[in-house]
């Protein structure tokens, strides 16, 4: 009767909880998918009408109204996944602390040597394995357009992996562009400086020596301006209202963040700029006709844990493969695995076999 439906009920969601810390379920097609931000979502036009493929919530009612273990409860007993969540409820945002409070100290015990090694390590398995870096494969003559990748200049006080050496190999290389991000402090991420996204945009730059400029906490980014003064440097996003430009998408996009995991997980630090910035790209590539660049993230060891231990909402962008003192590692999505396997890249703007 009602009592019995309701024990049995009670039953499921305490297993729910007492099992929420167990590693998610597979879910390769959910590896670059993500539902945008609620900032971003029902805009005419806007990401959440032109992602091709997402994950949606089999869950029956708004789970936006529930918080914390009852929610993932409540999720899992309905079939969904109790590590994801729609929105950043208070108790998602609480252990998204308590991850980046757990790495930030675990790095600052990595000592200058270790973040050197690893940082040479990590940047050699780039190196030798992705085909972009090498001067025989960066041929434009299929597409007629130059390799481009997108990549960011390490902060020594964040302690990230230091990107140097793939920074003077691409822009050693005959051909090709190499775009760099610039954050707009003044605004906030989801308002922009043109009214369509957040406020980090990728300049393209030619010199690490004259072309960068020490800005707030010391970050490195690419000056607004050319040597002369008047003319705006490249912007990534520009290209697409310049066909001459053939404005095919990056090759690949390498990212920073502060926890990952082997499912592709990423906890950025939680400014949200690279959420905001892939959502509104990935969203103008698939309106173009094409498929988005794979998202590779660089870790040292301390900042990848275990599967299920970095907290999700849906909205934000899990990467295809973690570039680790280990190597490249595919993170179970058919694009991850492409860029792990070193062999698939097609050739500029050609995107990747899968």
């Amino acid at each position: 009767g009602t009592r019995s439906m309701r024990a049995r009920a009670a039953r499921v969601i305490i297993r729910a909880v007492v099992s929420s810390s167990a590693p998610p379920r597979s879910t390769p097609l959910a590896a670059r998918s993500s539902i945008p931000p609620p900032s971003a979502r029902g805009a005419a036009g806007g990401p959440g009408a032109t992602r091709d493929c997402r994950v949606r919530s089999s869950v029956g009612f708004h789970r936006h109204h529930l918080r914390g273990a009852f929610a993932r409860a409540m999720a899992t007993a309905a079939g969904g996944d109790a590590r994801i969540e729609d929105h950043d409820t208070e108790d998602l945002i609480e252990r998204k602390k308590a991850t980046r409070k757990r790495v930030r100290a675990a790095l600052k015990e990595l000592t200058e040597e270790q973040m050197g090694t690893e940082s040479a390590q990590i940047c050699a398995g780039l190196l030798s394995t992705l085909q972009i870096f090498t001067t025989e494969n960066n041929s434009a003559a299929t597409t007629g357009r130059p390799v481009r990748l997108g990549l960011y200049v390490h902060c020594a006080k964040l302690r990230e992996v230091d990107t140097r050496p793939l920074l003077e190999t691409a822009l050693g290389l005959p051909n090709c562009e190499v775009y760099v991000p610039i954050v707009d402090a003044s605004a906030k991420p989801g308002e922009g400086t043109e009214g369509d996204g957040p406020a980090m945009r990728f300049l393209r730059i030619r010199n690490l020596d004259d072309d960068l400029e020490r800005k707030t906490m010391g970050i490195m980014e690419p000056k607004e301006f050319l040597p002369d003064g008047v003319t705006r440097r490249q912007n990534l996003e520009h290209l697409w209202d310049a066909p001459e430009s053939n404005p095919r998408p990056l090759d690949v996009l390498l990212m920073p963040g502060l926890a990952f995991d082997a499912s592709g997980a990423r906890c950025g630090r939680g400014g949200g700029y690279y959420d905001a910035f892939v959502d509104r790209y990935f969203s103008r590539c698939v309106a173009a006709g094409y498929e988005p660049p794979p998202l590779v993230a660089l870790a040292f060891s301390a900042q990848v844990l275990g599967v299920g231990e970095v907290p999700m909402a849906r909205y934000d962008k899990r990467v295809d493969a973690i570039a680790t003192v280990n190597g490249v590692l595919g993170c179970g999505s058919p694009m991850g695995d492409a860029v792990a396997s070193g062999s698939r890249w097609r050739g500029a703007g050609e995107g990747w076999e899968r």
